[in-house]
């Protein structure tokens, strides 16, 4: 499915609801806007592309990642905003993310 930038906005600028019941709509469309495979469709077992992807912080402790792409990309929604930090490949292990940062 290809979504368009005017109906992205379009469909996003009216949301009002909190962040924890549309990120991963909002995610999704993202993907369906910039052409990009879904983490389910990308990756159906979830181990490196997904949702709720449990992390270790650099500044030490465990988090979670609202969305990660191990090696590529990690991000937490905010105020209706996804907001993406790159992540180096060398700070994952193959089992567990070991960066990320918000």
């Amino acid at each position: 499915m290809i979504l368009t930038p005017q109906d992205f906005v379009s469909k996003w600028k009216r949301v009002t609801a909190r962040e924890k019941q549309t990120y991963q709509e909002h995610f999704l469309d993202l993907c369906h806007l910039v052409g990009h495979q879904t983490p389910n469709d990308y990756d159906p077992t979830g181990a490196r592309f997904g949702f709720e992807m449990g992390v270790a912080k650099t500044s030490g402790g465990q988090g979670w990642a609202d969305v990660a792409k191990l090696g590529y990309l990690g991000g937490n929604t905010k105020a209706k905003i996804l907001t993406w930090k790159k992540l180096m490949t060398s700070c994952y292990s193959i089992a567990a993310p070991r960066c990320y940062t918000t």
